[in-house]
């Protein structure tokens, strides 16, 4: 357990773990700055947010576990009692540990910054919860590159192909945006919010409910995937 603090500790002081945090908080602040927020839309963009703390993270682990590799290094490590294998697994421990822990606090940071704006819908801790897991598994690839791909390049590399897919896959916030985008383009919307506003704001009220109240309709995407 001693080693597993004592990388823990180290992960918690790193700044690539820190900065991504703060660069996730301020382009999460950029992004919802000028919108009315709604719970479901803000915790699926927030938790694809954290993907930047996990990425963070993993660089930050997979510097850690390759260290001994560095000039220098392997001679001054291997007078030490601990090998590879157990500072391996104290990294499987402590770098997924400190990923989930700092994006916890930087999705608490966020919505709790959200509160005054009164956000639509229902709020979902399971959704939002998405966010510090995917970091915890960045982390974790962090570590398995650093010592099962040994090289410089592992970690980009391994971050790339985790952050391609997610990407091309992600589909729910950018739905949302779009229907958000034509509500603001119609020259009745504020009349038809008003005229709603009690069912708008109910927590158990789905998009597709709320859609004909705002005389919009499902994109042509929604109604092939319900097909």
């Amino acid at each position: 357990m001693s080693l597993v603090r004592f990388e823990a500790g180290r992960l918690l002081r790193s700044p690539l773990v820190w900065g991504a945090a703060v660069l996730m908080v301020a382009l999460r602040v950029w992004q919802t700055w000028s919108r009315a927020p709604a719970w479901p839309e803000v915790t699926i963009d927030t938790a694809y947010g954290c993907l930047l703390v996990g990425a963070g993270a993993s660089l930050a682990a997979n510097l850690a576990v390759g260290r001994e590799r560095r000039h220098g290094v392997p001679e001054t490590i291997a007078a030490l009692p601990v090998r590879a294998p157990a500072r391996t697994r104290a990294l499987l421990v402590a770098a997924p540990a400190v990923a989930a822990l700092v994006a916890c606090a930087a999705v608490a940071l966020h919505l709790l910054s959200l509160l005054p704006a009164y956000p639509a819908g229902r709020f979902d801790a399971w959704e939002a919860l998405t966010g510090p897991a995917g970091a915890a598994i960045g982390a974790t690839l962090g570590v398995a590159a650093g010592r099962w791909l040994p090289g410089p390049a592992a970690g980009p590399i391994v971050l790339f192909a985790v952050a391609a897919p997610l990407e091309l896959s992600r589909g729910g916030g950018s739905r949302l945006y779009r229907y958000a985008e034509r509500l603001m383009e119609r020259p009745d919307t504020r009349t038809r919010v008003k005229a709603h506003w009690a069912t708008l704001t109910d927590p158990e009220t789905t998009v597709e409910q709320a859609l004909p109240l705002l005389g919009l309709t499902p994109d042509t995407d929604d109604r092939r995937d319900c097909s």
